[in-house]
C-alpha cells in the first residue's frame, strides 16, 4: 500500500510540474505576441513619421476663391503669395 501512495504522490507531483511548464509556455507565447505587436506599432509609427517628413518637404499650393494662389514653402512653412501664374489652355 505504501508504494502505491508514494507512486500516486509522485505522479501528482509530475502532473503538477507539467501543468506549471505548460503555463510558462503560454506565458512566454503571450509575451512574444505582445513584443511582436509592439514592434509592428513602432514600424507603423516610423512609416508615418517618414510620410510626414516627405509631406513637409513638398510645397503645398492653394487657390482661394478670389483666384489668388498661395503656397506654403517647405523651408519656412510660411504662406507666400505667388505673384505670377501662367495658364496654358489646350484646344479640345
Amino acid at each position: 500500500m505504501t508504494n502505491s501512495y508514494v507512486l500516486r504522490y509522485l505522479n501528482e507531483c509530475l502532473q503538477f510540474e507539467k501543468d506549471l511548464n505548460d503555463l510558462e509556455i503560454q506565458r512566454v507565447k503571450v509575451v512574444n505576441d505582445m513584443i511582436e505587436k509592439e514592434n509592428q506599432m513602432i514600424s507603423s509609427k516610423k512609416q508615418l513619421v517618414e510620410q510626414l517628413d516627405s509631406i513637409k518637404k513638398t510645397d503645398i499650393k492653394v487657390q482661394l476663391k478670389d483666384g489668388s494662389i498661395w503656397k506654403i514653402e517647405k523651408s519656412t512653412k510660411d504662406l507666400v503669395r505667388i505673384e505670377r501664374v501662367v495658364i496654358t489652355l489646350k484646344e479640345s
